[in-house]
């Protein structure tokens, strides 16, 4: 029984508190009709630490409602996935965005999207222009059918 006693005091942690002991006892007292093995006890400790690490349940707060502009967005994006068609401005970057707006404050999602290698292609071809210094810098310009045409400028 000493020998017992030991092998549990090694195996059971010395943080362990007072509730946690009882609890332990309890479990066991209700699981085992006679001594419990060794086995048996670090299966109990084992399920008290799982049961303490589970996350608690959910509970719903205030329901808050969806404005209907954005669940009309949502129904007409689920539409165009089940159909195949393209997702206005699904595939653009931030980044790409940000600069063709640069250019065109105005410029919407759908021509951006229309326009997408012409404008990665101005942003590319930027940077090299800034790091090589020759005076020449590329520059985009749009047409009223929403076409984007690049070209090189002398710097002023």
């Amino acid at each position: 029984n000493d020998y017992k006693l030991k092998m549990l005091e090694e195996m059971l942690p010395e943080t362990m508190t007072a509730k946690e002991a009882e609890s332990l006892l309890y479990r066991l007292l209700k699981r085992c009709k006679y001594e419990p093995s060794i086995a048996e006890v670090m299966d109990e400790w084992y399920a008290i630490l799982r049961e303490n690490r589970r996350p608690e349940a959910f509970h719903a707060g205030p329901a808050r409602t969806v404005p209907q502009r954005h669940i009309n967005q949502l129904k007409d994006t689920r539409q165009a996935l089940l159909e195949g068609r393209p997702i206005e401005g699904m595939n653009l970057s931030k980044e790409l965005i940000r600069f063709a707006r640069s250019f065109f404050p105005e410029i919407s999602l759908a021509v951006i999207e229309r326009n997408q290698l012409e404008i990665s292609n101005c942003m590319t071809d930027r940077q090299k222009d800034l790091e090589r210094k020759d005076g020449y810098m590329t520059y985009m310009k749009l047409d009223k059918n929403g076409v984007i045409t690049l070209y090189m400028s002398k710097i002023q």
